[in-house]
Protein backbone atom coordinates (compact mmCIF):
# COMPACT_ATOMS: atom_id res chain seq x y z
CA UNK A 1 0.00 0.00 0.00
CA UNK A 2 1.81 3.27 -1.04
CA UNK A 3 0.81 7.16 -0.93
CA UNK A 4 1.09 7.03 -4.41
CA UNK A 5 -2.04 5.66 -4.76
CA UNK A 6 -3.62 8.27 -3.07
CA UNK A 7 -1.65 11.20 -4.53
CA UNK A 8 -0.16 12.10 -1.21
CA UNK A 9 2.87 12.60 -2.89
CA UNK A 10 1.67 15.50 -5.14
CA UNK A 11 -0.50 16.46 -2.90
CA UNK A 12 1.34 17.05 0.60
CA UNK A 13 4.32 18.64 -0.77
CA UNK A 14 2.78 20.59 -2.71
CA UNK A 15 0.89 22.06 0.52
CA UNK A 16 3.97 22.16 2.14
CA UNK A 17 5.70 23.85 -0.32
CA UNK A 18 2.88 26.95 -0.24
CA UNK A 19 3.38 26.88 3.33
CA UNK A 20 7.00 26.99 4.04
CA UNK A 21 7.71 29.71 1.10
CA UNK A 22 6.97 31.95 4.37
CA UNK A 23 9.79 33.16 5.95
CA UNK A 24 10.04 32.06 9.34
CA UNK A 25 7.25 29.18 9.23
CA UNK A 26 9.45 26.76 7.40
CA UNK A 27 10.73 25.07 10.27
CA UNK A 28 7.31 24.56 11.90
CA UNK A 29 5.37 23.36 8.97
CA UNK A 30 8.19 20.98 8.39
CA UNK A 31 7.95 19.63 11.65
CA UNK A 32 3.98 19.60 11.55
CA UNK A 33 3.82 18.15 8.03
CA UNK A 34 6.31 15.36 9.00
CA UNK A 35 3.68 14.69 12.34
CA UNK A 36 0.88 14.67 10.19
CA UNK A 37 1.87 12.68 7.69
CA UNK A 38 3.00 9.65 9.77
CA UNK A 39 -0.27 9.62 11.61
CA UNK A 40 -2.24 9.81 8.37
CA UNK A 41 -0.24 7.13 6.72
CA UNK A 42 -0.32 4.70 9.85
CA UNK A 43 -4.56 6.12 10.47
CA UNK A 44 -4.92 5.04 6.07
CA UNK A 45 -2.95 1.96 6.54
CA UNK A 46 -4.73 0.86 9.75
CA UNK A 47 -8.13 1.53 8.18
CA UNK A 48 -7.19 0.12 4.58
CA UNK A 49 -6.05 -3.48 6.21
CA UNK A 50 -9.06 -3.96 8.35
CA UNK A 51 -11.36 -3.43 5.03
CA UNK A 52 -9.51 -5.81 3.31
CA UNK A 53 -9.61 -8.26 6.31
CA UNK A 54 -13.59 -7.68 6.69
CA UNK A 55 -13.80 -7.78 2.95
CA UNK A 56 -12.52 -11.45 2.65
Amino acid sequence: FQFQELGFDKFIPMIHRILSSKPGTSVIVTNIFNTVRVRLGNFIMNLFYEVINKSF
